[in-house]
This record gives structure tokens, sequence and C-alpha cells, in this order.
């Protein structure tokens, strides 16, 4: 994939090939997904990791709750950004899941620092939507994917969202030999898959990889 520095920095990014979209979520990561409904003028983060891949082109299959705040605002944005956490950020990723963006501004709550999705402008003031296609994501995670909506269904309560990746991007440390998204060496953090009851597993490569 295509590398680049991020703001002049040292961290290196890569912009993840069309071909192996789905990569990133072959393992169901936990996510962040960060939305802002113009319209509104409201913006929200919720985690989420309902999340299944259907083909290796980017779609996948998103389950939300109809009640969550997050639902109001897609049904006017139908783009949205997911972001992949790593050890160390689970005390965040509770925080965020355990209140409601309808009461709570979570990103001044929490602190929680956002850019352009890629990293691509980190120098913007932290408190401002950076991009201006009304997409941001999350500084301090590792991926981000840039998605849509294509299709809703409803079920049980839940909104079945049929959804696309359109862009993602990686920290170069989290693309393993030009193909997998992973851990490069034990002593860079893990991501977090989810297993119930406020715990976490830890995602990293076999010996045999």
């Amino acid at each position: 994939g295509e590398e680049r520095k991020e703001g002049g920095g040292s961290k290196e990014v890569v912009k993840v090939p069309q071909q192996q979209l789905s990569r990133v979520l072959y393992t169901n990561p936990v996510c962040l997904l960060t939305v802002e409904d113009e319209k509104l003028g409201r913006r929200n983060v919720m985690t989420i990791s309902w999340i299944t891949c259907i083909n290796n082109n980017g779609l996948f299959f998103m389950s939300m709750n109809k009640n969550r705040h997050t639902w109001k605002l897609l049904q006017n944005q139908k783009h949205f950004v997911l972001n992949v956490p790593v050890s160390g950020m689970e005390e965040l990723v509770l925080k965020i899941g355990g209140c409601s963006g309808a009461t709570v501004d979570k990103f001044q709550e929490f602190s929680i620092p956002i850019c352009s999705p890629g990293w691509k402008e980190e120098n913007q003031p932290k408190n401002k939507k950076p991009d201006s296609t009304g997409l941001f994501a999350i500084e301090s995670c590792v991926a981000h994917l840039e998605c849509k909506i294509e299709r809703e269904e409803k079920m049980e309560g839940h909104n079945l969202l049929y959804c696309r990746i359109v862009n993602a991007w990686v920290k170069k440390e989290y693309w393993c030999k030009g193909r997998t998204f992973i851990p490069t060496n034990p002593n860079i953090p893990p991501y977090l898959t989810f297993l119930g009851s406020q715990t976490f597993g830890y995602v990293c490569a076999s010996d045999h990889q």
C-alpha cells in the first residue's frame, strides 16, 4: 500500500490497497465509530463490535440498536469512520460505551483528540472538525476506515446495516508483510476484541504466520 509520513513527523501510515480493505475487519476488532450530522450540528462517538465482513471488497455488515443516539445521526449522514483502539485504551472504550452522546459531548468529557481520517492533517485544532467532508477520526487509534451505508434492514429492535469501506489507513507498525492487519512485533500494543461483560481479548499473530 501507499506509505507516507504523518504531518512531517516520524510515524508512518499505510493506505490499504482497495483489494485488501476487508482485511482490516477480518478479526472483528472493537471499533469506535465517529460521525457528525451537520444538519443537526451534532457529532458523536460510540463503541461497536458487531461487525462482520461480507466479501473481500470492503463490504461488511454492522448491527446497531435502533435507540442509539448515533443511529439518529446516521440517518442524515450515511458516511462515518471506524477507528481501531489498542491495549491501553480499554478504559476510554468502556467510558465511551457507557454514556449517550445525546446528553454528553464525549470528545470534551473524555478529552478525545481528533484528526482527519488517515491522520492527514495532524496539526488541526483538536476541538474542530478537520475534514471538509464532515468525517473525522480519533488520532490515538491505529486504523481509520472511511465507510458508507449502502442498505438498511430492521430486525428485533436493531438496524442491520450493509456498509462499504471507501478508504482505510493503518499505522505502518500494524500492517504486517504488506497484507495483514496485526502488530508487527510483540512490543507493539495489540488491538482489542470484545468478549462481553466489559471484558476484552487481544489480537496478535501466531508463531506460524
